[in-house]
This record gives structure tokens, sequence and C-alpha cells, in this order.
């Protein structure tokens, strides 16, 4: 049988489970407008089903216990324990000698004074001064410091300078004794460029004094310079199997005519003296070589002069 709904013209599909069994068992069904059915004719929900525990438990892993072991100490042996007991009584005695006196340990201290008492009172020393230590104590007052200038300074006044005129074929380069300054050797550089070890002769004649020369021979060189030894000239000769230089610095500027070549005999004009290159005031600086190697002039001049 087919259900219609009134006011439809098409068959009546069941809208519950109720409906559905009124169809098939063609049971009348009178459908009414839509309405919730009750909970009672609901079917019963189907049960819960809880896992059993005895049946349904999941193996649990395996956990394993692991225990950390160390190894156990050795045993100390017996040599071990009596060298810690032979430390501990040296410690021990340590400890007793720097702690008590020395006289605790002294037999029969106890009925004796005291060792500082029984000492008897020292021998005071004593000494004899001499009559020297007397007189060296007392000259101490005349000692000074003085610095490397002011040695120099005095060695170079204590040497003696003196000379004697000659009219031989080495002469001195003026005809008269004029005061030197500077001599050979070290000394406190004059000006900033000057030397600090000297290596020829000042003659303190007087600007513009003519300078002679000291023996004959050939000029090998003349050079007029703003710096060293300015206006200055060079003469060469042959003595007694050496080659003897000679050379007048510091001459005053265009006071010298000579050129390299000339002829020069003993006792022959230089030059006037000045103080051109690198010089305080007008003097002569004089050199000497021997076989190339500059020497003392003043020494040199001293023993060959005639």
């Amino acid at each position: 049988m087919t259900l219609e709904h009134p006011g439809e013209a098409a068959p009546y599909q069941p809208r519950s489970r109720r409906e559905a069994r009124a169809l098939q068992q063609g049971a009348p069904l009178t459908v009414a407008a839509a309405a919730p059915a009750p909970l009672a004719d609901l079917p019963p929900a189907p049960p819960l089903a809880f896992p059993d525990p005895a049946v349904d438990r999941l193996p649990l892993p395996a956990v394993r216990h692991v225990v950390e072991t160390r190894p156990s100490a050795p045993r100390r042996g017996v040599a071990s324990r009596l060298l810690s007991a032979a430390a501990m009584t040296l410690a021990a005695a340590f400890v007793v000698g720097v702690s008590l006196p020395a006289n605790a340990f002294n037999q029969g201290a106890a009925d004796a004074s005291p060792l500082v008492a029984e000492a008897g009172p020292l021998a005071a020393q004593s000494f004899a001064a001499s009559d020297d230590s007397a007189d060296l104590a007392a000259g101490r007052d005349d000692y000074e410091v003085k610095s490397w200038a002011e040695l120099l300074k005095d060695r170079a006044l204590g040497r003696n300078y003196s000379y004697t005129i000659t009219s031989g074929s080495i002469r001195w380069p003026f005809p008269y004794v004029v005061p030197i300054g500077d001599g050979y050797g070290y000394r406190v550089s004059p000006c900033i460029g000057c030397s600090s070890y000297h290596q020829g002769t000042d003659f303190l004649a007087g600007n513009a004094t003519p300078i002679f020369a000291v023996f004959g021979g050939t000029v090998v060189l003349h050079e007029e310079d703003n710096w060293s030894y300015g206006n200055y000239v060079e003469i060469e000769m042959d003595y007694q199997g050496h080659t003897i230089t000679s050379l007048y610095g510091h001459m005053q500027r265009g006071s010298s005519e000579l050129q390299v070549g000339d002829q020069v005999e003993v006792g022959d004009i230089i030059g006037l003296v000045g103080a051109t290159g690198e010089a305080t005031g007008p003097h002569l600086h004089l050199e000497i070589w021997v076989d190339g190697v500059k020497v003392d002039p003043f020494v040199w001049l001293q023993k060959n002069a005639n």
C-alpha cells in the first residue's frame, strides 16, 4: 500500500522509522503535519562497549633497570699505612720543635737558671782608626764632580802648546807664535755640524792674518764650500819616503788664488785667516796627513820643523 500525504500527488515517503515500519506492516497511518517523534519511540542506542581489562590490556614495554657500579677502591697495603703514620709522626715532631723553646729539652733545666742568665755580658768590640784614614776623611771635601765636557776642557788647557819659530824647510804656519785653540782629539762640539773628534790644530791668529805654507809642494785641491772646511787648500809633498799633505781650512772667501797643480815654496802665502764653512770664529784649521792618515799637526810640526 502506498500512502499519500494530503495535498501531495507524489507517493509519500516515510520520514521516520515508525512510518517505515507502519508501511511495511500495512497498518493505517495518519500522517499529520510534520511533528517530531516522541523520544520514547526512538530506537534504543547500542550499548557502549568498554575494553575488558583482562583481555584488551596492551602489553607494556619492558623496562631495563641499569645500575651503575663503580670499581671498588684498592685496598691500602701495609707499606702505605706505615708511610702515612711516619708522615704524621714527623709532622707532629715538627710542630713540637717549632713551638717549644730550645731549653725545654735541656737536661736538668728544672733547677737551672735560664740560659740567658747563665751567659755573662759580652765584651764590647773595639777598633782603632789610623791617621791615614783621618787624613782621607778630611780630604773628602776637596772632591768634585766634573762633566765630560769639563774634563776635555781641562785636558786641552793643561796641554803645553808652546813652540819655537823655525825658518827651515818645514815651518810653522805663522812667523811668530800664536795661541792654540782646539787641539787634536776628542772635544765638545763647538757648533751644530762641528766634529766632536777634532782632526787638526786651530791657530788663533786673528781675522785676515796671512797664512804661510809649512812646507813646499804641489797644490792638489782648492775648494770654496759653504760647509765643512769652507775655503781650503791642500798641498802635498814627498818627505823621507812618505807622502805628506797639509790642509789649510776656513780661509776668507776669495783670499787664495792657488789652483790645482801650482807649485808652492815653504813660507809662501796660502791665503788669509777667516771663518768660512763650519766655524765659530776666525782661525786657521791646519791638518797634516801622512800617507793618507791624519796625525796630530802640532806633534808632527814639533818633531819635524827645522
